[in-house]
């Protein structure tokens, strides 16, 4: 039989051990996400989201998954995405963090990373800054149901999913360069072209003000 003291040692032993694993999570970098699929006609815009000191981060090699009535199509096999690449990005804070109305009562205690005037990142929580970019991978020709993307990074213990049902348009499927359209997969990464900026602005903006959000504090 353990003594109370012995027990009371042993409970302060464990959580010391476990401190150092807490820790090192608290101060992991933000992971990358799958930020928004958006059907355009019969293509799907994929918009990747990776913050450039992130784990993984940016030069990692990524994988991305598309999942559906037309089987399983391999979009991004070992690619490693760039800040060249991205087709925008911005300065938040840690994750996305926003707790601007508690640093209003401290503001030295907070770091204002989007350069709005308003602080919002709490260096209490381990809070700094960070820079995200945003990819936008495009599959064509994607066929009617639901679909499911998984993004993964190679050698790295991430995966993240999100799925669209993916309606038929009725439009005719084109694939850049010419080719067979008909149930047919390629990939353009940072495709610019008309419609496509104000459509990421307007997802941007969306998720900006859902993540602006009180959180729970972690």
């Amino acid at each position: 039989m353990y003594s109370s003291n012995a027990r009371t040692a042993a409970l302060l032993a464990g959580l010391l051990l476990t401190l150092p694993a807490t820790f090192a999570r608290a101060n992991d970098g933000t992971p990358p996400e799958l930020f928004a699929l958006m059907q355009q006609g019969q293509d799907v815009e994929v918009t990747l989201e990776i913050v450039g000191s992130g784990e993984p981060g940016l030069g990692e090699e990524y994988d991305l998954v598309r999942d559906g009535s037309g089987g399983e199509v391999d979009l991004l096999v070992g690619e490693q995405l760039q800040a060249e690449s991205a087709v925008s990005s911005e300065v938040r804070c840690r994750g996305g963090w926003d707790d601007s109305e508690a640093c209003a009562d401290n503001p030295d205690e907070c770091l204002d990373c989007d350069d709005d005037g308003v602080p919002e990142c709490p260096l209490e929580y381990d809070g700094w800054c960070e820079t995200v970019y945003y990819f936008e991978v495009v599959d064509y020709c994607v066929p009617a149901g639901e679909t499911t993307y998984t993004f993964a990074a190679d050698g790295w213990a991430f995966e993240d999913s999100l799925s669209i049902d993916v309606v038929d348009s009725g439009e005719e499927c084109t694939v850049p360069g010419g080719g067979d359209g008909d149930g047919c997969s390629v990939v353009g990464l940072g495709r610019s072209g008309p419609g496509v900026g104000p459509a990421l602005i307007i997802l941007v903006v969306g998720l900006a003000l859902l993540r602006s959000s009180p959180r729970t504090r972690r």
